[in-house]
């Protein structure tokens, strides 16, 4: 909790010398529903990541593992609901992150 505080109180500061195009109640009355499912993402992962330490997973391959395993769920989620199209290379990346997965999991 210490850690989010901090980041809202340097993200407050930021608007000092980032000033917003309107009131801060006017933009936040702007706000949708991506930004309250982007907060429960980061607390999931935040959580994730804990849970992976103390199950003694190494610091470097959790944020690699987290980092694949939130670009392979964010693909669905970007063809479905934002209509994106991926390319060749693209999927070909897929497949080199899966097989990533899968040798960071076969080496354990």
């Amino acid at each position: 909790m210490v850690t989010y505080i901090a980041a809202i109180v340097l993200s407050a500061l930021l608007l000092l010398i980032s000033p917003l195009r309107s009131s801060l109640g006017a933009a936040i009355s702007e706000l949708n529903w991506a930004s309250l499912a982007l907060a429960v993402a980061i607390v999931g992962l935040e959580v994730g990541f804990l849970l992976a330490y103390r199950a003694g997973w190494n610091v470097s391959l959790a944020g690699v593992a987290t980092n694949v395993a939130g670009a392979l769920v964010l693909l669905p989620i970007g063809i479905t609901i934002f209509k994106e199209r991926p390319s060749a290379l693209n999927l070909v990346g897929v497949v080199v992150c899966l097989l990533g997965l899968w040798m960071i999991n076969a080496r354990q």
